[in-house]
Parts: C-alpha cells; sequence; structure tokens
C-alpha cells in the first residue's frame, strides 16, 4: 500500500501518518411515512423495532456502533448487502426500513421520501489520507507533500 483515502474513527495508527480532512458522522435515513421522521433526533434504542438496512461492512468490529448495536442485540435486517449506496436509497424511498449511514456518503437528489435524521449520541469519523511510514517512494513523499500542503489551505479557509 502507498497511501490510501479512508474513513476512520481514532487517529491512533502506529505504523502510519494519517492526515485528516473532513469530518462525517452518522445519519440515519428513515422514509417520510414512518414516524420516526418526525424525530428531532434518532437513538440506537428508538431503532430496535425497525427494519435496520446497511451497507455491507457499516457496522464492523472498528466502528465505534459495533458494540452498542451488540448491546442491544441489535441485529440488522439485511435486505441489502452489498456496497451501492443508490440501491440502498431506492429501497428506503419505496418504505423499506431505515437506515444508519455517514451523512458524506450519500446523494438524495432523486430520492424524495426519504428523511434525514441526526443520530445521538453523535457518532463522527474523518476523512483520511494514511500512508505507511516506512515507505521509502519518493513519488509517494511528493504526493504526501502536497496533500498536506491543500489540507492546510483548506482547513485555513
Amino acid at each position: 500500500m502507498d497511501i490510501v483515502f479512508t474513513r476512520i474513527f481514532t487517529t491512533a495508527f502506529p505504523n502510519y501518518d494519517v492526515l485528516t480532512n473532513e469530518q462525517d458522522q452518522f445519519v440515519v435515513l428513515v422514509p417520510k411515512q414512518n414516524p420516526l421522521a418526525r424525530q428531532a433526533a434518532i437513538s440506537l434504542e428508538m431503532l430496535q423495532s425497525q427494519s435496520i438496512l446497511l451497507l455491507r461492512n457499516t457496522i464492523s468490529k472498528t466502528n465505534p456502533l459495533f458494540k452498542p448495536f451488540q448491546a442491544m442485540k441489535l441485529h440488522p435486517h439485511m435486505t441489502y448487502d452489498g456496497q451501492r449506496v443508490e440501491l440502498l436509497l431506492e429501497m428506503l424511498n419505496q418504505g423499506t426500513g431505515v437506515s444508519v449511514v455517514m451523512a458524506r456518503s450519500f446523494d438524495l437528489a432523486g430520492f424524495d421520501n426519504i428523511q434525514v435524521v441526526p443520530l445521538v449520541p453523535k457518532v463522527t469519523s474523518q476523512l483520511a489520507f494514511m500512508k505507511r511510514r516506512d515507505n521509502p517512494s519518493a513519488l509517494v513523499e511528493l504526493f504526501w507533500q502536497f496533500a498536506t500542503a491543500e489540507t492546510a489551505t483548506l482547513m485555513s479557509k
């Protein structure tokens, strides 16, 4: 691996240099006819009786929602177990279940039947570039310098 762009929930990666960019947070996508769509915020406890649709690996063991889901014995009803967010949005738009996703991972253009409701407590992640510290590649270092400078410029605005 040279450089990856990924989502992280912690910056504790001892073998990697990490350059964080935008912050993101979990939200709940709810069909507008679902009573939860009228809530100001949704807690995990409020999802216990819902059919929960998730993208593959959304709630992995490294995800902060994994332990609360396990403790509550919330076992998502996996009607869709793929990576295509558009298919998940189409199911939600048709009134099938609810979903917990990161706010920056979807576009609701054309999905008028979906309401976005914040998840509480707030769970955030960072979008980040990561590179191994022991990578001697000059090209990797050149890109890293560029990404670091651009990130600093964006963060100062």
